[in-house]
């Protein structure tokens, strides 16, 4: 089933696991052209443009849509062979394309993947039709401690850095060596790099991974090798390209005299200097000025959480790692202890509740905050200490609060319907809503979200239904709707095997 191919390679819509989004007509093949329909309603003028069609021949779990939600990009194979179709167009065929590896350019202004010719490897960069091969390698993103034997990552930084490891079999030590990437400009060479170590900086400046050099482990910073350890793992850079962090420590060691094992130690290193050892430690956070940091750590059987170097907690298990509010003003995690879960907000402990399904989301000023619990198999969100009605489930991706943080909205679902709750007040019923579909526009006058009746889906903005499609499609980190300002905004949807992207103007 062509749809089963969509699904795979986004979040799904709903609940159920067989929702149809696309009809099954024989695929047409032919020549590519753009399509535009206008269409006017009493709130909305609307704009389709058509930018391709899904292929009957397209790998399962390869549909990627770009960042700006202009562009889909997937894998076809033809006779043994495999291509990409960018926005409805063939590329060149290889004799594999890495399952996993298309990845769009932050400004969505390129597509690149790793594909195969002969028994080499190499990326391939598609940009305004045309397209670039890089050298080829013996291999790309190989990493042997991966399921597969391969990491798909290709990292494309905030700047547009396109980063990727490669190997080549030395004929003179008779062993691979590992190395980065960077627009096409090899770095040195190690025995291993961790593929799903390399990190940029949210600004671009900074960017670091983990390397290996006779059985050690380190990080290297913008060209520089950090201490050498036993092992190395989780690192986090902070934007003024000076700080940085990671976990490093000691493996299983055995002991002399008497045979037995005793557990390495593990340890938080900031900016170069060691932290206290522990049985464990988890990811190092930065608060948003960089003056804080938060990290999870074991000692025992007991849980932890380190904030500025001082402890505080034992519980029995920490479900959320702790992180930061946007102003730093608040640290958040969720913990558990006695068969309870529960949040903790600066030190303090929320009501425990038999699960907590969620972080906690806060409005723009801190003010308010809600998360989504779990109680005799019934869901419901607490809204800064209140609880609220309990359905039979609760979309955690929905739940948002407006620009002003005056409104709480998430979406439910009770006796096989989908709605959307607005400060306690339940909107019409469908048989799906999206997940995460939830937005506001930038202003905040407008709830926007997805919905499914029958086989069609549509856009409901501010309780009004729009123009009916066979899917509307997700976007990546985006949702499934993106606003270009406060009464623009665009999605990709499909009819039958049709791919439009669908641009909307909200009215006075």
């Amino acid at each position: 089933m062509i749809m089963k191919n969509i699904v795979n390679g986004a979040r799904r819509m709903g609940w159920k696991k067989n929702n149809k989004l696309l009809g099954e007509k024989p695929m047409c093949r032919g020549k590519i052209f753009i399509s535009i329909i206008f269409v006017c309603s009493s709130m909305v003028f609307s704009k389709e443009v058509f930018i391709g069609r899904i292929d009957k021949e397209i790998v399962p779990g390869t549909f990627v849509i770009s960042p700006d939600g202009r562009k889909t990009a997937f894998i076809v194979r033809r006779n043994n062979k495999y291509a990409v179709v960018l926005n409805g167009k063939e590329s060149k065929r290889y004799d594999d394309i890495r399952k996993g590896s298309l990845v769009f350019s932050p400004d969505s202004k390129e597509l690149a993947y790793i594909a195969k010719e002969g028994d080499k490897w190499l990326v391939v960069v598609e940009r305004d039709q045309m397209r670039k091969e890089s050298k080829k390698y013996d291999g790309i993103g190989k990493d042997p401690f991966s399921f597969g034997g391969y990491s798909a990552k290709l990292l494309y930084g905030p700047k547009g850095q396109l980063v990727y490891t490669a190997q080549e079999y030395n004929s003179n030590t008779r062993e691979e060596e590992y190395f980065i990437v960077m627009n096409e400009k090899e770095g040195k060479r190690y025995d291993y790099i961790s593929p799903n170590s390399l990190t940029f900086s949210d600004n671009g400046i900074t960017f670091a991974y983990v390397a290996l050099r006779d059985k050690k482990m380190f990080v290297v910073v913008n060209g520089e090798e950090g201490k050498y350890y036993d092992g190395v793992a989780r690192i986090t850079l902070y934007d003024d390209g000076k700080k940085f962090a990671y976990v490093a420590g000691t493996t299983v060691k055995n002991i002399n005299n008497d045979g037995n094992k005793v557990a390495g130690k593990w340890f938080a290193v900031i900016n170069g200097k060691e932290e206290k050892k522990y049985d464990g430690v988890g990811s190092i956070v930065f608060s948003p000025d960089g003056r804080s940091y938060v990290y999870p750590v074991r000692k025992g059987k007991k849980y932890f959480v380190v904030v500025n170097g001082k402890e505080t907690g034992g519980y029995e298990e920490i479900l959320v790692m702790p992180y930061f509010t946007s102003h730093g003003e608040k640290v958040v995690w969720v913990a558990g202890e006695g068969g309870k879960q529960f949040v903790v907000i600066n030190g303090k402990i929320e009501k425990k509740y038999e699960k907590v399904e969620s972080r906690v989301i806060f409005n723009f000023d801190c003010s308010r905050y809600a998360y989504l619990v779990k109680e005799s198999n019934k869901y419901f969100v607490v809204d800064s200490g209140k609880e609220g009605k309990r359905y039979e489930l609760i979309d955690e991706h929905s739940i948002i609060f407006s620009p002003d943080g005056s409104h709480l909205v998430y979406s439910a679902r009770q006796d096989n319907k989908s709605f959307v709750v607005i400060d306690g007040k339940e909107q019409k019923r469908y048989d799906d809503i999206g997940r995460g579909s939830t937005q506001f526009s930038p202003d905040g006058k407008f709830l926007v979200y997805i919905a499914r009746e029958g086989k069609y889906y549509f856009v409901v903005i501010n309780e009004k239904e729009y123009k009916k499609y066979y899917s509307v499609g997700e976007i990546k980190n985006n949702g499934n709707v993106i606003f270009d300002d406060n009464k623009r905004f665009h999605y990709i949807a499909f009819r039958g095997k049709e791919i439009y992207c669908v641009e909307d103007k909200l009215k006075d």
